[in-house]
């Protein structure tokens, strides 16, 4: 596991958008939502990756991964947006 990948769980392990991890689910709850961040992330170069971009990739993956609607991306959008800050800043 590289680097990237291994902050990138952290971030979403400690922010648990779905409230997962609060409810009792396993500590890994996120690790396939962060390794397809860090490998998108990985893909790009440095000059594409920014908040917006971030958040964009951050938001994709979760409806893909939670089957999320855009309302419930709203609902979750004060948290997703901490995490694209906390990851921009890795």
């Amino acid at each position: 596991m590289n680097d990237l990948y291994l902050k990138i769980d952290e971030i979403l392990r400690n922010a648990d958008i779905e409230g997962l991890i609060e409810s009792g689910a396993p500590l890994d709850e996120y690790s396939s939502e962060a390794r397809d961040i860090a490998s998108a992330l990985s893909n790009m170069s440095r000059d594409d990756i920014n908040y917006e971009s971030v958040l964009a990739l951050i938001s994709l993956v979760f409806v893909r991964s939670f089957q999320l609607s855009e309302d419930s991306i709203q609902q979750r959008l004060p948290v997703i947006i901490d995490v694209s800050n906390k990851i921009c800043k890795i």
